[in-house]
């Protein structure tokens, strides 16, 4: 069935709850860990998208049918924390609950609330913990000579974005022979300036250092290390066949999931179809058109809970091929 869990918490970590739930949690499971029929109506289009490529967007979060006393207490969900778990829990065949996880992390940087008619409603837009509605942190940046950039960005990251955690997967390489700074107006503009900063450094066919904020967690890769492990795609986990999106990148679209990340590589499955020796020629048709490991390089969650359709409540993924060269 379809699994929902958000949660909402003062900046010190007090749990806040919907005054329409009288102290119980935003979720679609029951006190037992059942599945709730009667849970609120929820919608979200959440996107977690490279800070690198300039594209990376704020997400939005729906909740119908909650009371008045929410819709006219709305500014007090401003600023709030808040962590959207989502995916399949337990109940139907094919349903994973292992693949449900973190969706995102962050603050609600606008919460407004709706009455039309007999449907009522709030909306969270969602921003990373990387700044406020008023405007982005500022970043002022020192890259040592002779330090590894992977150590220059922790500390940046350390001072900057206590909140967040850290992962960085980065070429050892990136070092320069002199002290370089530089002072950025966020986050965006900072993860673009450094992707355009390391492409030449290491050259050929070397994609640059990418940053996102994913989960809670401010990730920096760049491809060129070994992947620690890798997601087996199953046949019955996508909807619809995997397609280009751009040179060397594709899309694909599984069921709502949450234990794929940015940065994570992937295994498209052979076919897209459980198949018998005997029948192995009689189904070509059903091969899929892409095979072999990609690297997920963006992601955005789509979710409605009362929608019957399979696109309703998926995850999109947007994977490339690994780069090959020597870093």
């Amino acid at each position: 069935m379809r699994y929902y869990n958000i949660q909402l918490s003062q900046p010190n970590g007090t749990p806040v709850y919907l005054k329409s739930l009288q102290g119980k949690p935003l979720t679609s499971l029951t006190a037992n860990g059942k599945n709730n029929p009667g849970a609120l109506k929820i919608e979200w289009d959440l996107p977690v998208n490279p800070q690198s490529t300039g594209d990376a967007a704020n997400g939005y979060i729906k909740v119908w049918g909650v009371g008045l006393e929410d819709i006219t207490r709305q500014a007090d969900y401003n600023n709030l924390n808040i962590a959207v778990y989502g995916g399949m829990s337990a109940g139907l065949p094919l349903a994973n609950p292992q693949q449900a996880g973190l969706l995102v992390q962050g603050t609600i940087w606008q919460c407004y609330g709706n009455w039309l008619g007999n449907e009522q409603s709030l909306v969270f837009v969602v921003g990373p913990f990387t700044g406020t509605p008023q405007g982005d942190a500022n970043i002022p940046f020192t890259w040592q000579a002779g330090t590894p950039l992977s150590v220059a960005l922790g500390n940046l990251f350390t001072t900057a974005f206590p909140a967040l955690k850290q992962k960085i997967s980065i070429s050892p390489n990136l070092v320069l022979g002199y002290t370089e700074t530089g002072y950025y107006q966020g986050l965006k503009p900072f993860a673009i300036w450094l992707n355009q900063r390391t492409q030449p450094i290491i050259g050929g066919t070397y994609q640059g250092v990418h940053i996102a904020v994913d989960s809670g967690t401010i990730k920096v890769w760049d491809g060129s290390q070994p992947p620690a492990t890798t997601t087996q795609i199953q046949p019955q986990d996508l909807v619809g066949q995997p397609s280009w999106f751009s040179f060397n990148e594709i899309n694909f679209q599984t069921v709502m999931r949450g234990d794929i990340h940015l940065g994570d590589t992937i295994q498209l499955p052979q076919t897209i179809i459980s198949q018998t020796a005997s029948s192995q020629s009689s189904q070509l048709r059903n091969q899929a058109t892409f095979s072999g490991k990609l690297l997920v390089t963006k992601a955005q969650h789509f979710g409605n809970s009362r929608q019957p359709n399979a696109a309703s409540w998926n995850t999109t993924f947007w994977a490339a091929v690994p780069p090959v060269s020597s870093v």
